[in-house]
């Protein structure tokens, strides 16, 4: 931890000095929760967990001129378990992004989101409130005894890929996240989206989305315990403003794909909400 504070502090100020008329904001977040989860029903996501966790994120927002920005900082994740400090991690930010007030692009560490519904994001790319990357690649705990902590694994508040915006005639995304490298001991995970809606209407919100990811890669052999090659691609199309949602969504999931097993899904996805 500290040669990465070393290496932010000598970063920016060496960028300070580069640039002269360059402005530099600091800001801080810091988030504390306690989480429980029980869930015996569905087997993807069977879990008996408890978490009592504090996330602080500190970075340095540095703008260049009115295009380009950078950001650059650290985050420290703290599991408050009898285990600890064994389950104490940290996440590198370096964010570049060109923007004006028409578009925005992003490269590198970024904030998950996206403006996706529920149905057709992967169940297990955001579970709150920390998504498991374990050695035999379930991404999840199996039970409370089943998980190590010296596993690794990433916070779910972080993507890391590219993300193109645009902001007039509608509201639009496109994305990449890299979630899992492809190592000797599991297979790479990523997923893509595409997402447009016309914000400018605001309850009645015409939208439409594509989203798809993919468990695979064939640089190692196989390794035993670890899901067979996995893509799902899905969509959505309808409305979906902050307060309603009316959406046909359908999903074509391949759940192993070097044996040509494919599986259809399509439902009505509602939902609303009540300000009183």
């Amino acid at each position: 931890m500290k040669k990465i504070l070393n290496f932010i502090i000598i970063f920016v100020i060496l960028t300070i000095n580069a640039f002269g008329e360059t402005t530099v904001d600091f800001r801080l977040f810091t988030s504390s929760y306690a989480y429980n989860g029980e869930n015996t029903y569905w087997e993807a996501t069977r879990t008996t967990l408890t978490y009592f966790e504090n996330f602080t994120e500190g970075a340095f927002d540095i703008k260049f001129n009115d295009l380009v920005s950078l950001r650059v900082g650290a985050s420290i994740f703290f599991p408050f378990t009898f285990e600890f400090p064994q389950g104490i991690r940290f996440f590198p930010i370096v964010t570049t992004q060109v923007s004006n007030e028409y578009i925005s692009l992003r490269i590198g560490t970024m904030v998950g989101g996206h403006n996706l519904p529920a149905p057709i994001r992967d169940p297990l790319m955001n579970m709150t409130p920390v998504v498991r990357a374990t050695p035999d690649n379930t991404l999840i705990a199996k039970g409370p005894e089943g998980y190590k902590y010296n596993e690794p694994f990433t916070h779910g508040f972080y993507e890391y890929g590219a993300s193109f915006e645009w902001f007039k005639g509608g509201r639009g995304e496109a994305y990449m996240n890299w979630q899992i490298q492809h190592n000797a001991e599991h297979r790479e995970r990523f997923d893509v989206g595409i997402i447009y809606a016309l914000d400018f209407i605001k309850i009645f919100t015409p939208y439409i989305a594509i989203h798809y990811w993919h468990n695979g890669g064939h640089e190692y052999p196989f390794v035993e315990g670890t899901p067979a090659i996995t893509e799902n691609y899905t969509g959505a199309i309808g409305i979906n403003s902050e307060y309603l949602s009316i959406l046909y969504t359908a999903s074509y999931n391949i759940p192993d794909r070097d044996n040509n097993i494919t599986k259809f899904g399509h439902g009505l996805f509602l939902r609303g909400i009540i300000l009183v």
